[in-house]
């Protein structure tokens, strides 16, 4: 969108500026007194008000049209949209690629082009109104003269004119005259334009383009579960195109999968008989449980997976090398219970599922469009101002992946989803539950000093437990939260089959329930929803982030009771990484200190789901995006761009028609009008919602 990008949030509001509760009349004496009698322009604009006040709802179809205004016949670009307007809030649509919503709370433009989500504070409407008319010092500073005309039958048409040294210089609203709704809106601003061969220049770095394969996506998998794996992928192996070490399991006898003597082509379509073979175990398809009576305190009872009764007893934890197209499909199968090539994944995320790759997973080359470089600049500039050489702040480190283990082998999905269940039980039999998370470490700068690391785990309890966590009166049992050296993967890891502890890195011992107890009528229960909140992990995750960085490798950690001898009820409820009620989700939030060249590279790997060093990044942006990022990450001066071109431009003053043609608003959505579809807060982070996995969300918010 070259033309009309900038006026974007301008076309939010193209029927908003002039709507105002204020009594117009008031204001009438001092503009007509400058301007001469302007008491009718005046009185038409208070009309205008009056109409879409006195309206709860309205929905359009509406066109936007960018022109020159020496030859406004002539349309240099066009757009379609819808807008809505519905009690104080409204939202609107520029083609497919822009999205913009008042909510309640936030005023948010979404780029679904570049997977961006902008959030700026809400727009007060009664101040943004009344500036361009109804304030005497803004009118008198900026206010040039008022126009009513009549261009034909029922329509009247009202232009704004400026000072010099405004940011419009004229605007024109043609409104039906009986209904005082408007019809379109022209606003006249000063922009530069170059000429269609630059343009073409520019359109022909596009976005990374994937072959098809010409293999379908078979009906077990979902694009969001696809994007879900890779984007875990990512998480785990943020360093993925350099390959790495894995501590892998594998049976006595068999052999690491390594990248000297193994079939480079691995895990492709119909291959079979790698070395690990193992891991391709599924579970068993088994009956459930009822659910029991609330006073029994004996939950369902959680899957285990089905493995070979043999298998850890004779088997090993050892390193497996492998190349970066071994370690993609090695991922990904193991994940999704199948086995394909890399490349019928890539093809499946980019074409079947429509994500943006802006490299493969094997590949050391980015290739990204010159305007989404740019506007991450813009970004990472207006959330960071340039006085800032080293950074401190406070981020929130996603936590993912949340996989369970236990020792029984019959189903029950209680743990999956809503819960992440530490606990030792008993439903005729004793049983054990642990659980595993991953923290996503890669969206921290590279070089960074950790200065802080602190966990919340918020308790969750089911509708069948008196309270989230139980301990018995006279025993103190408590979480361990402990690093490991492998990967947890759904369907196929158990208590038998579980990573080793990583020597190394000390384990974090979190404390035994003390509050927020609940009585079920025992004295020697200590039923409890005791949040554990602000945990300080603070040297587990200094050490695994340094791992990170040597290895290129981001490991799990398991939660586990300290004690898990059988005969005694003790247990931990938390919600889950994937929890339904997401103020319930895991939260870790880091802070660190690093150079602002060291939170730019971060800053543009998070956008582009790279892993590149500040070099790399400067040079994309030096021959992708013609901007030479300076030394120390404060300025970016543009190149010589597409071929010389495109020298000067051309100085105009360009006029952006929008246009309404009213719709029938009872087919409209309402939950359109809500910003909580596009994200969540969990402290002061926004976090995307599931539907917009993928998204980079940035607050534009001005300090309260």
């Amino acid at each position: 969108m070259r033309y009309m990008l900038k006026t974007t949030i301008v076309a939010g509001l193209g029927l908003l500026l002039f709507f105002n509760s204020a009594n117009a009349q008031d204001e009438g004496t001092s503009v007509g007194e400058r301007l001469g009698n302007r008491a009718e322009e005046i009185m038409e604009m208070s009309k205008i008000g009056q109409a879409y006040q006195s309206t709860d709802q309205l929905s359009y179809d509406v066109s936007y049209d960018f022109a020159d205004s020496a030859a406004p016949a002539i349309i240099l670009e066009h757009k379609t949209g819808k807008y809505g307007l519905y009690d104080n809030l409204f939202w609107g649509t520029i083609d497919s690629t822009t999205e913009y919503v008042q909510g309640q709370n936030y005023y948010v433009v979404a780029d679904h082009e570049n997977k961006n989500i902008l959030v700026y504070d809400r727009l007060d409407y009664s101040r943004a109104i009344n500036v361009p008319l109804l304030d005497s010092l803004f009118n008198e500073a900026a206010l040039l003269d008022l126009i009513l005309t009549r261009p034909g039958g029922i329509f009247k048409k009202l232009t704004i004119k400026y000072n010099p040294g405004m940011q419009y210089r004229q605007i024109d609203m043609v409104y039906d005259s009986t209904t005082y709704l408007l019809k379109s809106i022209a606003y006249y601003y000063n922009t530069t334009i170059y000429s269609q061969a630059y343009y073409n220049c520019e359109d022909s770095v596009t976005t990374l383009v994937v072959p098809s394969t010409g293999v379908a996506m078979p009906s077990t998998i979902t694009c969001s579960t696809l994007v879900k794996t890779y984007k875990n992928f990512i998480a785990e192996f943020p360093n993925h195109t350099k390959g790495a070490t894995v501590r892998m399991y594998v049976s006595t006898g068999g052999a690491a999968l390594n990248a000297i003597g193994n079939n480079p082509g691995y895990a492709a379509a119909g291959q079979t008989g790698n070395e690990i073979q193992e891991l391709w175990i599924l579970p068993q398809s088994v009956s459930g449980i009822s659910k029991p009576l609330k006073d029994t305190a004996t939950p369902p009872v959680p899957r285990k997976m089905a493995m070979m009764t043999t298998l850890a007893a004779t088997g090993s934890w050892v390193d497996s090398t492998m190349s970066a197209m071994q370690l993609f499909e090695w991922y990904m199968n193991v994940h999704l219970g199948v086995q394909y090539s890399g490349f019928v994944y890539t093809d499946w995320l980019a074409n079947t599922c429509g994500y943006k790759l802006y490299q493969l997973p094997w590949s050391e080359n980015a290739t990204v469009n010159k305007d989404t470089l740019q506007n991450i600049w813009n970004r990472f500039t207006a959330q960071y101002p340039t006085s800032q050489l080293s950074i401190t702040e406070t981020v929130s480190v996603p936590v993912i992946k949340n996989i369970g283990s236990n020792t029984l082998s019959t189903t029950g999905d209680f743990y999956e989803g809503d819960y992440m269940n530490i606990l030792t039980w008993t439903s005729g039999d004793w049983f054990t539950s642990r659980q595993a998370t991953t923290y996503d470490l890669s969206v921290l700068p590279q070089n960074a000093s950790i200065q802080s690391a602190l966990l919340s785990l918020y308790a969750n309890n089911p509708s069948w437990r008196f309270a989230a966590h139980f301990r018995n009166i006279s025993q103190f049992p408590y979480l361990v939260i402990q690093p490991v050296k492998g990967f947890f993967i759904p369907g196929i890891t158990s208590i038998d089959l579980v990573p080793e502890n990583y020597d190394g890195m000390s384990a974090v011992n979190l404390p035994s329930l003390s509050t927020d107890r609940v009585s079920s009528g025992n004295s020697n229960d200590f039923w409890s929803n005791q949040n554990y909140l602000n945990q300080n992990i603070s040297s587990l995750v200094t050490a695994m982030y340094n791992n990170v960085q040597t290895t290129g490798v981001n490991y799990p950690v398991q939660y586990k009771l300290n004690d898990e001898t059988y005969g005694t009820y003790k247990g931990f409820f938390f919600g889950g990484t994937e929890c339904s009620d997401s103020a319930k989700r895991p939260v870790l939030n880091v802070s660190y200190t690093a150079s602002r060249c060291d939170v730019f590279t971060a800053f543009v790997n998070k956008n582009l789901g790279t892993w590149l060093s500040t070099d790399q990044v400067k040079d994309l942006f030096k021959f992708e995006g013609k901007l030479d990022i300076n030394s120390d990450c404060t300025a970016a001066t543009p190149g010589a761009g597409c071929d010389g071109e495109p020298g000067p431009g051309k100085l105009i003053t360009a006029i952006t028609t929008i246009s309404f043609t009213q719709t029938d608003e009872s087919t409209f959505d309402l939950g359109l009008f809500g910003e909580s579809r596009f994200f969540y807060k969990v402290g002061d982070s926004f976090l995307p919602q599931d539907s917009y996995s993928g998204y980079t969300i940035t607050p534009v918010l001005n300090d309260k």
